[in-house]
């Protein structure tokens, strides 16, 4: 749905303002998707808040987990490689 006045789009299920999350073109996050932390609250275990809240965050704390253990890693090869030089 899109509001006539500021358009503005919203989701017919819960009436939510639709958020999109983009990174260099590529879509991270967005209302529609099933386990977004940002997803609609009717798609996912509408019934189940606490469930959904549970699962939702547990997927979004694997990806920092997994950014920050990349990143860590990258600091770990670049200073390591600096002092062989």
């Amino acid at each position: 749905m899109t509001c006539s006045r500021c358009d503005t789009e919203f989701c017919y299920r819960c009436g939510g303002r639709r958020h999109r999350l983009k990174v260099f073109g590529f879509v991270l996050e967005d209302h529609d998707m099933r386990h977004s932390i940002i997803g609609c609250n009717e798609k996912y275990k509408p019934d189940q808040p606490v469930q959904r809240v549970l699962a939702r965050g547990g997927i979004f704390g694997e990806h920092v987990c997994n950014v920050l253990v990349r990143d860590s890693y990258l600091v770990y090869e670049t200073w390591c490689c600096s002092e062989d030089i």
